[in-house]
């Protein structure tokens, strides 16, 4: 409290009394939340209007007093510009404690401050209004950051806040840690048709057998890969795994004419020891029997009589699977995988990821080549597991009930049996791409961004017509 006294010069006193208010508190700065959307899941496409263009993903990344930090966040190089849409971005609630008292001019809220010491270009945008909020986006100039030269992947982002009021009270605050991966723009990749070459377009059940049996190799999936950018983009794409080839085969009679049925017109059959239970023969037994011929009512008529049985012979698993090894070359040259390129802007290419079958591998290679070598009676594919021609009744499931469509294998075989091809799909695997900002190898290797590019076209099934 001041008291002053003043005395005229006839003696008249007048004394005033006055409060002065110290304002002596520190104002208060609370970090408030923001939200942008996550760069590293972008896709390059083609607009509407024709040009290429960057399509964000769904993820929303949040700066905020609930955050854990230090906080990872993925922007794209050319969207570093303060006027990018998606700038990430810190914000402050910011008020003076002693704004309560109504006697403190030297307290008002609307002298408040907030800047970064040493950074004079760096300012958050000048806001009066008492507990209003300060936002800073971060942009190349507020992390420093060159978009033509990023730095490797988790360039580290904190900074030193002063907040300060009229009275010259003092605020420091630290900001939040933010661990920046500064990604290259997503190359434009699109899927291509392939009619040059071998390929899960052009392949069919009659070609794949040479194929595989020949050692060629068959294009799983051809990309289109052009950097539209005005900044270079260097790329690896890795050796996708192996191609996976599943074939099913099927045990059947080398002809189909030696499918005899129930009762057949030109044989007589004697079940002989294949005689099972109630008269029907055993589908379990297979035999080798006698062959006559006989002259039946003018008519030449063959008679088998089943003299030697065994039991039926299993020959293992109709699934079979193998794998032919991979890599992925530019579209008639030589193989790139696993090693840096570099994308200037402005260019596109095509490359191929190819399956070599001269190097196929898996517990059932040397067994599906073997029915792939060659044509065994009626069949494109097949190896026939039979030396001596035998008897046998197949019994169909619910046949003969059944009719005669799902039934036409029911009844007798007289046959050679062969291991035949019913069915074969090549898969075309999903193949990662890493893009880095243009770099040398060591610097790629440390500012890599992985990305998965998924061929249109999963697998190919073929099948005998």
């Amino acid at each position: 409290t001041v008291q002053v006294t003043a005395t005229d010069r006839v003696g008249h006193v007048t004394t005033v009394t006055r409060s002065i208010h110290i304002d002596r508190t520190p104002p208060v700065a609370q970090l408030e939340a923001t939200q942008h959307l996550d760069e590293g899941d972008a896709v390059a496409t083609i607009g509407p209007d024709g040009q290429p263009a960057i399509v964000l993903g769904a993820d929303v990344v949040r700066i905020g007093p609930d955050t854990e930090f230090p906080l990872r966040i993925r922007k794209i190089q050319t969207r570093l510009g303060p006027d990018d849409g998606n700038l990430p971005a810190i914000s402050y609630r910011i008020d003076d404690a002693a704004a309560a008292c109504d006697g403190c001019p030297h307290a008002r809220a609307d002298e408040l401050r907030l800047v970064i010491p040493g950074d004079p270009e760096i300012h958050f945008p000048d806001r009066r209004e008492a507990g209003a909020l300060r936002t800073l986006p971060l942009h190349d100039g507020v992390l420093g950051l060159d978009p033509f030269n990023p730095p490797d992947a988790g360039y580290r982002w904190q900074r030193r806040l002063v907040l300060e009021d009229l009275a010259g009270n003092i605020t420091e605050i630290a900001s939040p840690e933010l661990l920046f991966d500064i990604l290259p723009p997503p190359l434009l990749l699109e899927s291509v048709p392939v009619d040059d070459a071998l390929s899960l377009d052009t392949v069919t059940f009659e070609n794949i057998g040479p194929a595989i049996v020949d050692g060629r190799t068959l294009v799983l999936q051809r990309t289109r890969i052009t950097n539209p950018w005005p900044v270079p983009v260097s790329y690896y794409i890795t050796r996708p795994p192996p191609a996976q080839i599943d074939a099913t085969t099927v045990i059947r009679p080398r002809e189909a004419g030696h499918q005899l049925g129930e009762d057949p017109p030109d044989y007589v059959i004697d079940p002989g020891c294949l005689a099972g239970p109630n008269g029907v023969p055993d589908p379990n037994l297979e035999a080798i029997p006698r062959v006559e011929q006989r002259v039946v009512n003018g008519q030449d008529i063959t008679a088998l009589t089943a003299v030697i049985c065994v039991p039926r012979r299993e020959f293992g698993s109709g699934e079979k699977q193998a794998r032919a090894s991979t890599t992925v070359r530019q579209r008639g040259g030589p193989s790139i995988a696993d090693g840096w390129q570099v994308a200037p802007p402005g260019t596109e290419w095509e490359v191929d990821s190819v399956a070599d079958f001269s190097d196929l591998q898996g517990a059932d290679a040397v067994r599906l080549t073997e029915v792939l070598q060659g044509a065994v009676g009626d069949w494109r594919y097949a190896r026939q597991v039979d030396d001596l021609r035998v008897l046998q009744w197949y019994q169909g499931l619910g046949c003969p009930q059944a009719g005669p469509q799902l039934c036409r294998l029911h009844g007798w075989w007289f046959s050679w049996r062969v291991e035949a091809l019913a069915g074969l799909s090549v898969g075309a695997i999903p193949q990662d791409i890493a893009l880095a900002g243009s770099c040398e190898r060591e610097a790629c290797d440390q500012r890599a961004h992985l990305r998965t590019v998924t061929p249109e076209r999963g697998a190919t099934l073929l099948r005998e017509r």
